[in-house]
């Protein structure tokens, strides 16, 4: 075990040796490369020397002509002051513009969704307008069968005088017989006979006058209905727009039509009960004279309670024709709203045009404005490209504080152009937001538009290669 042990320690002592000659090599080597560096840096240190030397001597040449350049740069920043303060008034000019595109764009938005709720309470009236149409369509149908109903009852009812005309005129010549036959076996009682035939010639006669005025009157009053159906179609075709007040109307017309049916039903009730009373007064004429006065008064209750009739319904027109004006009244109310709200789309539209065009000059404004921006940077650009070539490094500490202050404005430029790049691509979405609102501008919701950013306007720092003049302290 203690050989083995110490055979591990022996090998691990010669590992240990290898390693640290091999170490002791390595820094050899290293040594010397380090002397190589050394005596680079020396001949480095010799040329830049004598490259000083060379420099200086350079200087003094370039001293005069930096002086004239030190002229041109202070008109050159004096110019880039004019255009700051250009560019400042079109800063204030874009937000300004901005502040006025969210507000245009803010009472548009309530513009719009007053005009969609319009729109949507006029369609509704469309299709309540339609419905009501339609139906009002098929209470005229019912109508037109109704009044072909009244004619072939009135054609019923001319047949049925016609036949209590032709009764009538039987009944003359019966009683034209009966006459005779009167003046043959009372031959004592003429006077009376005669004083009664001419009563009751003359109760006919009445009878067939007021049977003919009804039969005319009749007849007017189904001209004057079928003239009155004719302009009611056409009083219904043209009111499309206001329909509530003439359903009602219509309901009232087919209660009246109802009404009227029940008339004439009576009426025809009553003609049958007129037949009655004179098959009763032929029979009780044959009897009794006497009794044919009395029904002679009947028929004058009826004819006095027919005349009442004829009143109440000329009244009843009347007030149906004071209805049928009050109809066209509303449909003209509903005509010029219509009017209005067309004129009040139209202004709407044209509203909507003079704001895609303020978008449109908005837009080609601001692209100028970027464009100028671009501009004046690559401007500013060539210029300190332009002094730092003239001026020069002076020596060699001025040198290297000119590289470390490059590269933090190097670092610090990176940093803008990566945050211009930002707002940029900022920019372009929310353009490409106002283009598709634009293509829908019915839809709701507000904008943000992004401003330009002021590090793109913001004062360029003077180069650190110029001397100083009294307008780089200012400006510092």
């Amino acid at each position: 075990m203690i050989r083995e042990a110490t055979a591990a320690i022996e090998e691990e002592m010669r590992f240990n040796v290898e390693k640290y000659k091999a170490c002791l090599t390595r820094v050899e080597t290293e040594r010397a490369a380090l002397d190589d560096k050394l005596a680079q840096r020396d001949a480095e240190i010799t040329k830049l020397s004598s490259i000083l030397e060379e420099l200086k001597l350079t200087a003094e040449t370039q001293e005069s002509f930096s002086q004239s350049l030190q002229v041109e740069l202070d008109r050159a920043e004096t110019e880039l002051a004019e255009k700051k303060a250009e560019l400042r008034a079109l800063k204030d000019q874009i937000r300004a513009e901005a502040a006025e595109m969210v507000a245009r764009r803010k009472r548009f938005e309530i513009v719009m969704a007053e005009n969609q709720a319009s729109v949507a309470a006029l369609s509704k009236r469309l299709a309540q307008s339609h419905a009501e149409v339609e139906r009002l369509q098929d209470e005229l149908r019912r109508g037109e069968d109704c009044i072909h109903e009244h004619r072939d009852l009135l054609a019923s009812m001319r047949n049925n005088s016609q036949m209590v005309h032709d009764q009538v005129h039987n009944i003359m010549k019966q009683l034209d017989a009966e006459r005779q036959l009167v003046s043959q076996i009372e031959a004592g009682s003429l006077s009376e006979f005669e004083s009664i035939k001419t009563i009751f010639e003359v109760k006919i006669d009445e009878l067939q006058r007021v049977a003919a005025k009804e039969i005319t009157r009749l007849r007017e009053e189904m001209k004057k209905k079928s003239n009155e159906n004719t302009e009611m179609k056409k009083q219904l075709d043209e009111m499309a727009g206001s329909l509530c007040a003439a359903q009602d109307m219509l309901l009232r017309l087919e209660e009246r039509n109802d009404a009227q049916m029940i008339e004439i039903s009576r009426l025809e009730v009553e003609c049958s009960k007129v037949h009655e009373q004179l098959n009763n007064q032929e029979k009780i004429s044959e009897g009794n004279t006497a009794l044919i006065s009395v029904q002679s008064a009947q028929h004058k209750l009826a004819i006095e309670k027919a005349n009442y009739q004829l009143k109440e319904l000329s009244t009843k027109v009347i007030l149906l024709e004071e209805r049928d004006r009050s109809a066209e009244n509303k449909y003209l109310l509903a005509e010029k709203e219509k009017a209005q709200w067309h004129a009040r789309e139209e202004k709407l539209l044209k509203e909507l045009a003079e704001e895609r065009a303020r978008r449109e000059t908005a837009e080609t404004e601001v692209k100028t404005l970027t464009e100028t921006n671009d501009r004046l940077r690559k401007e500013y650009e060539d210029i300190n490209e332009k002094y730092a070539e003239i001026v020069g490094h002076q020596n060699h500490k001025q040198r290297i504080k000119h590289v470390s202050q490059l590269k933090e404005k190097i670092y610090r430029l990176e940093q803008e152009l990566q945050t211009k790049s930002r707002q940029l691509e900022h920019q372009q979405k929310a353009a490409e937001k106002l283009k598709t609102q634009q293509k829908r501008p019915h839809t709701k919701g507000k904008e943000n538009i992004i401003g330009v950013s002021r590090s793109s306007h913001t004062t360029p720092t003077s180069s650190p290669h110029k001397s100083l003049t009294p307008l780089r302290n200012r400006n510092e």
